[in-house]
């Protein structure tokens, strides 16, 4: 028995086979009907986003809770932290920011605070 559903087979055993479709032939039937029922219709890409890059989220936290000297400077746990960012990402941004001497950091002891000249 042959499970290809024509137009000419009438409309009440064509719903039987339909019915009886089980497990992965059934999901291919739905496919197959969405597919027919859309084929008239485009779809469209989402639009792209518009990427933050991770150093602009440190820097705007920097300036964000206002870090300008060491005691209100921050660490890079607690920046990734805030922002959802892994240590290493923030470690990296930072020794850029460092680098471009948009962020000064400071050493004392163990704990290096970063904050904004």
């Amino acid at each position: 028995m042959s499970r290809r559903f024509s137009m000419e087979l009438p409309e009440e055993t064509r719903l039987e086979r339909i019915s009886a479709l089980r497990g992965f032939d059934k999901a291919i039937y739905g496919y197959a009907k969405t597919l027919a029922a859309t084929a008239g219709f485009s779809i469209k890409p989402p639009p792209p986003r518009k990427t933050v890059k991770s150093i602009d989220l440190v820097y705007q936290y920097l300036k964000s809770v206002n870090a300008r000297d060491f005691e209100s400077g921050k660490g890079s746990k607690e920046i990734a932290k805030q922002l959802g960012l892994s240590t290493s990402m923030v470690s990296q941004c930072l020794s850029r920011l460092v680098e471009k001497g948009l962020v000064k950091s400071e050493q004392r002891g163990r704990r290096i605070r970063y904050y904004l000249p």
